[in-house]
């Protein structure tokens, strides 16, 4: 294919934007297309970025869209789009830079990522004004407003931002440099802990995390008081925590998702909270079974039934949105060459519509039963803030957390997969 045709289809896409022709956009992707704005996990399929476009039909009488080229190149047979892209809602206008890299082959959209600055698109769309003003009460209305102007601000890559998580739209700037305030916050799906059955096969797993994605740990700690040892590897501002119990009968549920797991394998997924008075209403609203309501080192912890979820799914509280578990040390020990953060998970579950929906209801986070992806038709996603955990029905005996999407840095990559101890590591 020449590279004036690859110009070309790409005019036809971002054309078909400019006139909210969103039939035309998803028509112009290949049927297995993945859009992926690098903040969050890519959308596979012409029927995921479709249910995504259509909550922008919504948006109301006098809103102006307006995508703006300034220079189009190709380089090793990639388009690249430098844009201007402005946006008027409710009579404020807004402008933000913005870069999108397409992957064209016989005239479809095999590829479409999208590069800004969401610093920027907060200031230009008027959020952080917006936020100063927002009360604790504020409604479903306020927040679809904030959220229409994400969608449409910065073409198809800020939709993505905006309808990936409402509950971001209104809730990130309030906690944007602390304790939020007002207003329920976001949670966010920071730390993903991953058990082994002794401290060889911990070192095992530790040396695999470094040779196949280039990730070093935190010297292993010897919680002899707790029973268990651990190693934290920091990927982005995500975790992962190797566990190994000392001795078994130590850590009586790690021996038996090892015994039901028959190996090694992610058992935990920890949550960000901010108010975890807030979030053990909604529990107990449901009245869901805790299995622990404690407070650990200074912070309440909240764990939910295993049984339930399908993994044991905790909530910590850090008031302070930068602080985590090793995050802050990050740099001390290294960054990978091959992968900079992790996107989401996998959980494999019976009944994935249902148990999302609760989960979604606990946590306070956007839903959609009817959202799918031509790759995993019975499933349904649940953003975490910059993070996904996405519920799928099993197709073989596999259960519980059996994926993690990281973002890999060579995006020749993408859609390639490592296993480590029982977990399959998907390039995105």
């Amino acid at each position: 294919m020449k590279d004036v045709e690859r110009i070309a289809t790409v005019e036809r896409m971002l054309g078909a934007w400019n006139r909210r022709d969103f039939d035309e956009v998803v028509h112009l992707f290949a049927p297995d297309g993945i859009f992926h704005c690098v903040m969050r996990a890519p959308l596979v399929g012409r029927d995921a970025i479709h249910r995504h476009l259509m909550t922008l039909q919504s948006a109301k009488a006098g809103t102006e869209v307006d995508i703006r080229v300034r220079h189009v190149g190709v380089i090793d047979g990639l388009v690249f789009v430098e844009r201007d892209d402005r946006l008027v809602v409710d009579g404020r206008e807004g402008r933000i830079p913005a870069v999108g890299v397409f992957r064209v082959e016989d005239g479809e959209v095999v590829e479409w990522r999208e590069y800004f600055d969401r610093d920027t698109l907060r200031r230009e769309t008027g959020q952080d004004r917006d936020a100063e003003h927002r009360s604790s009460h504020a409604g479903d209305k306020d927040t679809m407003d904030m959220n229409r102007r994400l969608a449409l601000l910065g073409g198809l890559g800020a939709s993505a931002v905006g309808l990936m998580n409402s509950a971001v739209a209104s809730a990130a700037p309030a906690c944007e440099s602390g304790a939020p305030s007002g207003a329920d916050p976001t949670n966010i799906l920071r730390h993903y802990v991953l058990a082994t059955s002794n401290a060889e096969a911990r070192d095992r797993t530790l040396a695999e995390i470094k040779s196949k994605l280039g990730l070093p740990s935190q010297p292993v700690k010897d919680l002899t008081e707790l029973g268990f040892s651990t190693a934290m590897v920091v990927v982005g501002k995500t975790v992962i925590e190797v566990v190994a119990p000392h001795a078994p009968g130590k850590r009586p549920h790690v021996d038996e998702f090892l015994k039901v797991r028959g190996g090694p394998g992610l058992y935990k997924l920890v949550v960000q909270t901010f108010d975890p008075d807030a979030l053990k209403k909604r529990i107990d609203a449901h009245k869901l079974k805790l299995e622990r309501d404690a407070v650990f080192r200074g912070e309440r912890m909240l764990t939910l039934d295993v049984e339930l979820f399908g993994t044991s799914l905790e909530a910590f509280t850090y008031a302070d949105r930068s602080k985590w578990w090793g995050y802050d040390s990050a740099i001390k020990y290294g960054q990978s060459d091959l992968v900079d953060e992790i996107l989401g998970c996998d959980l494999v579950i019976e009944n994935p519509g249902a148990v999302g929906r609760l989960i979604a209801d606990v946590f306070n986070a956007e839903f959609d039963p009817a959202r799918r992806s031509v790759r995993f038709p019975k499933n349904t996603t649940i953003p975490f803030d910059e993070r996904t955990i996405r519920l799928v029905a099993p197709t073989d005996a596999r259960r519980g957390v059996v994926t993690l999407d990281v973002r890999v840095k060579d995006r020749s990559r993408v859609g390639q997969t490592v296993t480590i101890s029982g977990v399959d590591f998907r390039f995105a």
